[in-house]
């Protein structure tokens, strides 16, 4: 998958990964 902006998305996955600890 490429994409544009890939920090925005980093930072989701990792919200994502804090919520999800």
């Amino acid at each position: 998958i490429v994409t544009k902006c890939p920090v925005p998305l980093v930072k989701m996955i990792g919200n994502l990964a804090v919520e999800t600890i």
